[in-house]
């Protein structure tokens, strides 16, 4: 009877444990495209509506092609809220910047698309970000 117990027991927290993961998957989603449609929305608007092409990489890329922000990646920070790292993602380098969790206020989250979107509008001259 207690072996029947601890194996109920055990379902319920299986259960649990997958309901509170699939939530966090979705609130990361919801997360993602909110921020995304930020993003595109700062893009778009600095562009005057023309096209600029901009890779796109998953966190998983990103997390991998920094062995997890490893410190043999680190290259320099830019003040107390990013940090630069090197990285290579399908066989080509590139230079991942890394803002703080916690935004501050000297640089809130508007600068920090701002941010971006010049890093996006940069990367099609020839003489920056190649």
């Amino acid at each position: 009877m207690e072996l029947m117990m601890r194996k109920l027991k055990l379902k319920q927290n299986l259960r649990s444990w997958s309901s509170e993961e699939k939530k966090e998957e979705d609130m990361k989603e919801s997360w993602f495209l909110y921020n995304g449609g930020i993003f595109l929305k700062e893009l778009i608007a600095d562009c005057n509506g023309k096209s600029v092409p901009i890779r796109r990489f998953s966190s998983h890329q990103i997390i991998k092609a920094t062995n997890n922000f490893d410190i043999s990646c680190f290259v320099t920070n830019a003040g107390f809220h990013m940090w630069w790292y090197r990285g290579i993602i399908e066989d080509r380098p590139y230079m991942i910047k890394r803002f703080s969790e916690k935004v501050v206020p000297e640089y809130g989250e508007k600068e920090i698309y701002n941010d971006i979107v010049l890093s996006a509008r940069m990367s099609n001259h020839s003489n920056f970000l190649k």
